[in-house]
């Protein structure tokens, strides 16, 4: 007999309703917040949520029954120069911790790469093993579609988290170079359509050099209420894998674009 799936969402809290440690991209500060404001309806921090389905499944580890100002503490070594005997806890709301200081100089920072023969590896042979990609190789996408989509960062966000602030959708447009815009008959500010075999997103063109011909762009972090069609472009990725890893591939999405 088959079995009906459904899909369970989980009232996770927002940022501004715990506390948690932060690293950052970049460089090596660490910071720590605290809740602004308490929990909203029903929602709770993921490691909450995950305490309650970690005794929901029986499981007895001591982890799963530590508290959050504890996890905090288990997170980073006190005995680090960095730390110099503080506990992640004392870390005030106002400052940030350089967690570079005493730390090794080269890029491995005291880590051996985690390769079978400890070294950085130009040829990998175990990963010739495992996908023949001991050496990374060019393999030319064949496509239908003529434009690349290339989804960066936008001035306005990184991602999602703030798609709902007024004023952070204004950049949802997709940028063409002329010389692709041209052709197509398409003029500044009209309703396109981008699709390819996945889906389809609508959006206002903006003619812009800053793009190459043949690519187009739309910034990454839109909400599907942003959309006519309910889909954002990431509807726009390719179903298939990457050979190392079995990660998504964002740069393989072709698309076309057309007039309404």
């Amino acid at each position: 007999d088959s079995m009906a799936c459904a899909d369970i969402i989980l009232p996770a809290a927002t940022h501004l309703e715990y506390g948690d440690l932060y690293g950052a991209y970049g460089h090596h500060y660490l910071q720590r917040s605290e809740a602004v404001i308490e929990p909203l309806g029903e929602a709770l921090p993921n490691t909450e949520l995950f305490r309650r389905l970690a005794a929901r499944f029986g499981f007895e580890e001591a982890i799963f029954s530590t508290g959050d100002d504890a996890l905090v503490d288990l997170a980073v070594a006190a005995d680090t120069d960095a730390m110099a005997g503080r506990r992640a806890m004392d870390i005030g709301t106002d400052e940030a911790v350089d967690m570079s200081v005493g730390s090794a100089s080269s890029l491995f920072r005291g880590s051996e790469p985690a390769t079978p023969s400890g070294k950085i590896e130009l040829f990998s042979e175990s990963l010739e093993r495992t996908c023949g990609e001991g050496l990374p190789r060019y393999r030319e996408l064949v496509s239908q579609y003529r434009f690349t989509l290339v989804s960066p960062s936008s001035e306005f966000r990184t991602n999602s988290t703030f798609g709902s602030l007024e004023g952070h959708d204004g950049d949802l447009v997709v940028e063409m170079h002329p010389e692709d815009a041209g052709p197509l008959g398409l003029g500044d500010g009209q309703a396109v359509r981008l699709y390819n075999d996945q889906g389809e997103v609508i959006l206002p063109l903006l003619i812009s050099s800053k793009v190459r011909p043949s690519t187009v762009y739309v910034p990454k972090g839109s909400w599907l209420s942003s959309s006519v069609t309910g889909q954002t472009i990431n509807a726009l990725i390719p179903g298939h894998r990457a050979d190392i890893a079995g990660g998504a591939c964002y740069n393989d999405a072709r698309v076309d674009v057309a007039a309404l």
